[in-house]
């Protein structure tokens, strides 16, 4: 990770809480906040991750609504796998699907569990 400044940290510890008190809840069904926080992403980060996954999941809505196959998943990896690269870390189609299958659970995405 990045060096980050004081006022970073403190906001990144503040969004943290919020993911916390939906984990606390449910963590089942939040459990993408886990691996958000494990992997110390910032707010921004999060963003851009659930931003291509709503995309994504757009995507699928409208191929099951419309009866036609569900895309591939070739686009979402183009896309995810440089938001969840992290200094010193490797990433790969694997972490994508991880972070799918986690992201599955949210209410917000009821049609990404097609992919599994």
């Amino acid at each position: 990770m990045t060096k980050e400044t004081l006022e970073q940290r403190l906001e990144r510890l503040e969004f943290y809480l919020n993911l916390m008190r939906e984990f606390a809840v449910d963590p089942e069904t939040f459990v993408l906040w886990d691996y958000v926080i494990s992997e110390g992403f910032n707010e921004n980060q999060t963003k851009q991750i659930l931003d291509v996954l709503r995309e994504h999941h757009g995507h699928v809505k409208s191929a099951v609504e419309a009866g036609a196959s569900i895309p591939d998943l070739e686009g979402l990896f183009t896309k995810m796998i440089p938001l969840l690269h992290i200094e010193g870390r490797t990433t790969s189609k694997e972490k994508v699907m991880q972070v799918l299958r986690r992201a599955s659970k949210l209410p917000i995405f009821p049609y990404l569990n097609k992919h599994f």
